[in-house]
């Protein structure tokens, strides 16, 4: 099985708004409007080169508004039981969506069980969105919360376009961060730190964190990205494309063509995700 971990989409109705407005904050293109039929298409074309394509996409949505954080939830259990049907053995793709918490929504305890609750396996949080440094108080409440729910925690670190001066998850703050709490599910998205791989090395590689691997295709080198993964250990490396930002079917066969060994890149495409989901 491969699992895309990092993926995102829209309601129909505002997902072509919302790309244009995030287009301009960051100045990145994106490879297709972000919507469930674009999403699972593009799966679907994933299996074109070699029939060994994305069979699971987890959708991860970021919630900038405390007030809409449980609209944003609903959308998201929808998509959950739409898809909860499908064998896991079927060809068709299936999404599946974490839960969005805002550092600012209150009862953080309480909202946490509330996902945990409605179902949901993870959550995503992003500084930069969210205007929280990562090693800020609530923000480490919520790892703790999460992790006594046994969810998984996502998050935005590193460069993200919108406000290159004030980066807020650098490797830095995560080692703040660390130095308090020591989670077991907690990924880093974009290899440790977007575009700080450098410090991502010197600092947090093998400290126990899940690395995945979105948006980092085309932007860092074949040696620099093995010695990443050997660092932080291929059982703490998660395929994720960062689509619509990305293909998928690119993003997919940058993991298939590095130079790893077989069970490497199958733990890399699918077998950690299937681990860390519970699937």
């Amino acid at each position: 099985m491969i699992i895309d971990f990092h993926s995102h989409i829209f309601p129909d109705k505002i997902a072509e708004k919302a790309v244009q407005t995030m287009q301009q904050n960051t100045g990145f293109p994106i490879n297709m409007i972000p919507t469930e039929s674009s999403l699972t298409e593009s799966m679907k074309k994933s299996t074109e080169k070699d029939g060994n394509g994305i069979d699971l996409s987890i959708l991860l949505p970021v919630c900038t508004n405390p007030e809409k954080c449980w609209s944003l939830n609903e959308f998201a259990r929808g998509i959950n039981e739409k898809y909860a049907s499908i064998p896991a053995d079927s060809k068709e793709p299936r999404l599946l969506s974490f839960g969005a918490i805002h550092p600012a929504m209150g009862d953080l305890r309480n909202a946490i069980y509330r996902i945990k609750e409605m179902g949901f396996k993870g959550i995503k949080l992003h500084p930069d969105n969210q205007n929280t440094f990562f090693d800020d108080e609530n923000y480490i409440k919520i790892i703790q919360y999460a992790e006594e729910n046994d969810l998984i925690t996502v998050i935005h670190s590193g460069y993200d376009g919108t406000d290159f001066h004030e980066i807020r998850c650098t490797p830095f703050r995560i080692l703040n961060v660390l130095k308090k709490i020591q989670p077991k599910k907690l990924i880093m998205a974009h290899m440790g730190a977007n575009y700080m791989w450098y410090d991502v090395e010197q600092t947090i590689c093998g400290k126990g964190l899940y690395f995945d691997t979105a948006f980092v295709n085309k932007r860092i080198s074949t040696e620099q990205m093995m010695r990443l993964i050997e660092k932080n250990g291929p059982e703490k490396i998660l395929f994720g494309s960062d689509s619509p930002w990305d293909s998928q079917s690119e993003d997919m066969n940058f993991i298939k063509n590095l130079p790893l060994s077989e069970g490497d890149r199958k733990l890399i495409l699918g077998d950690n995700a299937v681990k860390l989901l519970g699937l």
